[in-house]
């Protein structure tokens, strides 16, 4: 949500250019931090019932997929701001909006919509997390029910690895 904010003060390209750089140092330091809170429990979240044997891979994937996403991310936004230039400076204009320069109305628009996707992403991960995320006393519950031998649908077994521990590794090579 830090980031989310953070970017969303980035967005206000309407403003007067000594408003916006004030906005834009607050958003940008928000931005910051809130990647800072994000970074490692986010790994750590994805990683927490992976096998000790496959953790390098486990975050090797993780690493790949958060890549991705954030090369696809910065190029429909970068997509959505070069759409968001071309449209036309008088129907801009006629909201009222934009304050200051109108000379750069089609750049500052463009902006304005390439931060505002970003906005929606964050949107969309923070409900993704919400309603995938098991909470603590869920996960607790279901350990429980695995441990007693329970085969409810409501109570999966977790397999927490340990298991898997004395398996041996696979053969290298063909």
């Amino acid at each position: 949500m830090i980031t989310g904010v953070g970017v969303l003060l980035c967005s206000a390209t309407f403003l007067l250019i000594e408003q916006y750089i004030v906005l834009a140092v607050i958003g940008f330091t928000l931005f910051g931090i809130g990647l800072g809170f994000y970074a490692t429990p986010s790994t750590d979240a994805a990683l927490s019932n992976v096998p000790e044997a496959q953790v390098g891979l486990a975050a090797g994937i993780y690493t790949m997929a958060s890549s991705l996403g954030s090369a696809i991310g910065v190029a429909v936004s970068a997509a959505l701001c070069v759409a968001g230039q071309a449209v036309s400076p008088e129907f801009v204009q006629s909201w009222g909006l934009f304050i200051g320069r109108q000379d750069t109305i089609a750049l500052r628009f463009g902006g304005a919509i390439g931060l505002l996707f970003t906005v929606f992403m964050v949107v969309i991960a923070l409900a993704s997390i919400i309603l995938t995320v098991p909470s603590q006393k869920k996960l607790e519950a279901q350990r429980a029910a695995a441990e007693k031998g329970d085969t409810d649908a409501e109570a999966p077994v977790i397999h927490t690895g340990e298991a898997l521990r004395d398996v041996a590794p696979p053969p290298i090579g063909n």
